[in-house]
Order: structure tokens, then sequence, then C-alpha cells
């Protein structure tokens, strides 16, 4: 049996997450670094209604477990409500999105494979300097293998 040497046992404990903010508080489990560029784990908190865009992954597979409140998730053609303790699976390809219900809530996101963490830096980074501009927005979610249908 082989051991990937870029992967590292990890052990995050509560409270030394890394956290990226934008419009979702994002504490950082997993990533390329730690994982071998296998897969990205996020805790992510968002407010009444939060939630991002309608978008298309080019790269990652998705998956979420409802770890708090309530939320709507949007596939393709697809619209099922979710609560705690829900799994959804988010297949590349096809466009989706998720709102959080009226408290908000938490999630717990999964990408396979890792990277898309790269990403929402930068995003939190250009928030970070104001009202972020629908273009950049686009520029920066396509170098991500991001597709974005609506603005943030």
């Amino acid at each position: 049996m082989s051991v990937d040497p870029e992967a590292k046992f990890t052990v995050v404990h509560p409270g030394t997450a890394e956290v990226i903010s934008w419009r979702a508080k994002m504490h950082l489990l997993a990533g390329a670094d730690t994982s071998g560029s296998k897969l990205t784990v996020i805790e992510t908190e968002n407010g009444p209604a939060g939630g991002p865009p309608l978008h298309r992954h080019d790269r990652e597979d998705e998956a979420f477990f409802v770890l708090g409140g309530n939320y709507t998730f949007v596939c393709a053609e697809e619209t099922t409500a979710a609560g705690p303790g829900s799994f959804v699976y988010l297949p590349k390809g096809l466009p989706h999105r998720y709102r959080a219900g009226e408290s908000g809530g938490r999630l717990l996101m999964l990408f396979i494979p890792s990277g898309i963490e790269g990403y929402f830096r930068a995003l939190a980074a250009q928030m970070d300097e104001g009202a972020i501009d629908p273009l950049a927005a686009r520029a920066l979610a396509e170098s991500f293998g991001l597709e974005l249908f609506e603005d943030y």
C-alpha cells in the first residue's frame, strides 16, 4: 500500500480553522495543502437567505451535509428542501445554487478535487475592497473553472 506524500494527517480543533468571510463565514477544515489536492472541506455559516448565485463547476463535484437550519437546493431543473441531517450531492457540470432559510444555517461542504478554497479567498479579498464588480466576479470565477449565471 502506498501513501500519498502530499496528503497529511490533519486535525483541526474548534476555533483553529482558517476563516474565509465574504457573504458567508467559511471555516476551511481541509484543502489542497493538507489533502494532496484531493478534496476541500469547509464548514459554512449562512445568514438568512444566504448562498451563492446560480453557477456551474467545471472541475469539482460538490456535496453538502446540512448541520443546521433549512436550505433550498437547486440543481439543473430540480429544487428540493433540505434540513438538518440531509446530504446533497451536486455533480460537476450542472448549474446549481443553495439558499438558507429565514433563520440562516450551517453546512459542511465537500469539494472533490480540492482547490476551490483559492476562489473563496480571492472572492473575499475582492469583497473586502467594496462592492464586487460583476465583470470582475465573472472573470475570477472563470479562472477557477466556474461559470456564474447570476451576479453576486
